[in-house]
């Protein structure tokens, strides 16, 4: 796991503009996953209090306390808080492995419910797969239900041999 020294140099440092960009993305794993998640939010704003900050998270592993907590800790008019979520309780898993669609839920539900005041902007990015393309206008109306700012259905471009989908089957975006 990264150390907090590591970061507490690199935003100490000069050359790092007073507004920095930072985003949170898990190529393995899970941004949020990390122990002391909070704690590296603390330092970013510590040293530079106009950052903006992407997090790009399945919203699972965590409690609606972490979840309350990390609002309090962001600056909603500079936060993404995006949710990757590629389908709805019978699909996701395909291809976010081992994700509990419950614990997901409870994070995108927490987030969502708090004032407009205390929630950073809050995204659903849906990859769509052919296995999952039905759910779209579903998981679209789940987003608005739970107070999810945007829903970004992206047409996906991995390797659709293996989710168990046949080549030739493409999604047509025209029927949405």
């Amino acid at each position: 796991s990264l150390d907090l020294e590591i970061i507490e140099q690199t935003m100490i440092n000069k050359r790092i503009v007073d507004r920095p960009w930072v985003d949170f993305v898990g190529l393995v794993g899970d941004p949020i996953a990390h122990p002391k998640f909070i704690e590296i939010i603390d330092i970013i704003y510590k040293h530079k209090p106009n950052a903006h900050i992407n997090i790009h998270t399945n919203g699972g592993l965590k409690s609606p306390q972490f979840f309350e907590e990390l609002a309090t800790k962001l600056k909603n008019n500079q936060t993404l808080l995006q949710f990757s979520v590629d389908g709805l309780e019978d699909t996701n898993h395909i291809y976010r492995i081992r994700a509990d669609w419950k614990s997901i839920m409870m994070g995108m539900k927490t987030m969502g419910s708090l004032p407009k005041d205390r929630k950073p902007w809050l995204e659903w990015k849906y990859l769509v797969f052919p296995y999952n393309k039905h759910q779209v206008p579903e998981a679209r109306k789940l987003a608005e239900e739970i107070g999810i700012d945007s829903y970004k259905p992206v047409k996906s471009e991995r390797d659709i041999d293996n989710y168990h989908v046949p080549n030739n089957e493409i999604y047509d975006w025209s029927k949405q």
